[in-house]
């Protein structure tokens, strides 16, 4: 499976070539960085067709979710969380954590 165009962020920057040979790692990490949808190639597909694809969401258990967003609190504790640049980056910050996990 791969994608037939590069894959970039919201703001242009090639993430992952066209091309490239997709793993899980690849999708993992291309849904930390917020894509959500992929133009892919794939060979076992009848000649011709290309789909979209949508990465699974993570599975994580409630417990750990929990340890997560406490550890992130922590992290985020002087910070004040009605600034809007402290706020998006204490989301991101989950995100990721959440999808690295």
């Amino acid at each position: 499976m791969q994608p037939i165009r590069d894959v970039t962020d919201r703001s242009g920057r090639v993430l992952l070539r066209a091309g490239v040979e997709l793993t899980n790692k690849h999708l993992r990490i291309l849904q930390t960085w917020g894509v959500t949808h992929l133009h892919i190639r794939d060979d076992q597909a009848p000649e011709g067709s290309n789909e979209d694809y949508a990465p699974k969401p993570v599975e994580i258990s409630p417990q750990r979710r929990r340890e997560i967003e406490q550890e992130v609190e922590r992290l985020f504790s002087h910070h004040d969380p009605n600034n809007p640049v402290s706020a998006s980056l204490r989301h991101y910050c989950l995100s990721r954590r959440i999808g690295l996990d």
